[in-house]
């Protein structure tokens, strides 16, 4: 027996994690110039300030608030052992359960990305141009 944590080899799935992590951060910042080219081309011009203030309005309510608050949450239920007050009352986490914190957060952002790709195709296929844009084709 030793006092501490207990060690861990990861092996290959640290590998397989980091390597995922990093194509699914190098999509989400290269998907951001196509999705403000596409917003910019679809709304007209004299309303694509207000159209920008909108989707980061939205952005902001329904994308990093209850973010923010469904990742603490994930946080929180993965935790083993908690620290306690002198009151009886809980207040930080000591140790999580890394094995089932790894595969909810993964799950949880794989699932959001599914969402704003379904989205963007819907945006896609749904999408008619007006007559003032085909004359400007053209």
């Amino acid at each position: 027996m030793s006092s501490g944590f207990c060690t861990k080899d990861c092996g290959w799935s640290l590998y397989l994690f980091l390597v995922l992590l990093f194509f699914s951060v190098v999509a989400s910042f290269a998907a951001g110039i196509p999705n403000q080219q596409i917003m910019l081309r679809v709304i007209p011009f004299h309303q694509r300030t207000l159209g920008i203030a909108v989707n980061w309005t939205f952005h902001r309510l329904l994308g990093f608030i209850p973010g923010g608050i469904l990742f603490g949450f994930m946080i929180d239920t993965t935790c083993q052992k908690w620290q306690h007050s002198d009151c009886g009352t809980r207040q930080s986490c000591l140790v999580h359960d890394q094995y089932r914190l790894a595969w909810t957060i993964m799950a949880v952002a794989v699932v959001c990305k599914l969402m704003a790709v379904l989205a963007t195709i819907i945006g896609y296929v749904t999408y008619r141009p007006n007559d003032l844009d085909r004359q400007n084709i053209s």
